[in-house]
């Protein structure tokens, strides 16, 4: 017996009269119209992609353009990837049609970023598509971040706010930690581990001060608390970041069941110590007289 039937949206799968979902229907009146689950995925990540600070489809189009109507530009990006050390690989077409070609395009350009970034550097301002100098520009002043950064600060953040995804399941203990919890950590270590140095500081603090831009429930504002505590000790923050920790607890806990806010206030107290100098930064910390 069909409990559902999932297929794309056309009249042939799911029209009023003669499609396959009333054929199916005849036989089962109970059974779940489930649409196209691809495209319920591709509708969440395109409304995720427009919290993004740049135009992904855009930037996409616009460096495929660029390189596509001259094998002189062609020729000067391989060699630029030859300089890198980065195989070359031809860039990808992102087709509005055809929705599933987005995502091949956008990781072609995120594998050939370093070598993309600095050819349209070296043109310089005057000679470089102006939408596409301004998100170079400010990656390479450290103002910005790739694609992927801005991914994470922004957007996923966003989801993870929902308390709903941190429930456990069934057969989990009520001393467990939820499955998204426990991803969360390893997430957040892999993720910082595969960041360049330089940038780690930068990106950490950029999410910290996220955590302190919005008033979150107590539930995924306690399990971020405990990814960042996950994270090996390094220090990675300046003042800065003592200010971002603060201010993540002055205007987030005030209202919080007292349990869990003590349960992050441990854990971002552990992050702050580990992710800090301490001894630079030690008047933070007034002495005893």
């Amino acid at each position: 017996m069909i409990s559902a039937y999932s297929a794309d949206n056309a009249s042939l799968n799911y029209g009023r009269y003669n499609s396959v979902f009333q054929k199916l229907k005849e036989n089962n009146n109970c059974i779940l119209n489930a649409n196209c689950v691809a495209h319920i995925v591709h509708n969440s990540a395109k409304h995720a992609g427009d919290r993004l600070n740049i135009d992904i489809e855009n930037v996409v189009n616009k460096t495929f353009s660029h390189f596509s109507s001259s094998a002189k530009r062609i020729e000067e990006l391989k060699s630029i990837h030859t300089f890198v050390e980065i195989e070359y690989q031809s860039l990808l077409r992102h087709v509005p049609t055809r929705w599933l070609s987005l995502w091949p395009a956008v990781k072609r350009l995120h594998d050939s970023w370093a070598s993309i970034k600095t050819y349209f550097l070296s043109l310089g301002e005057d000679q470089c598509p102006k939408s596409l100098w301004l998100l170079f520009k400010d990656d390479q002043d450290g103002e910005g971040n790739p694609l992927d950064l801005q991914f994470v600060i922004s957007p996923l953040m966003d989801v993870l706010a929902e308390s709903a995804l941190y429930h456990r399941a069934p057969q989990q203990n009520i001393r467990d930690c939820p499955e998204l919890g426990v991803k969360l950590q390893i997430f957040m270590v892999n993720f910082f581990s595969s960041l360049p140095e330089e940038n780690r500081g930068s990106v950490l603090l950029q999410l910290i001060q996220r955590l302190g831009s919005r008033q979150w429930c107590a539930v995924p504002l306690l399990f971020l608390s405990q990814a960042l505590s996950c994270l090996s000790p390094c220090p990675l923050l300046g003042s800065d970041g003592l200010h971002a920790f603060r201010e993540v607890l002055r205007c987030t806990m005030i209202t919080h069941q007292v349990l869990l806010r003590g349960a992050s206030q441990c854990f971002l107290l552990h992050a702050a110590l580990c992710l800090t100098d301490v001894v630079l930064y030690s008047c933070f910390f007034p002495s005893d007289p």
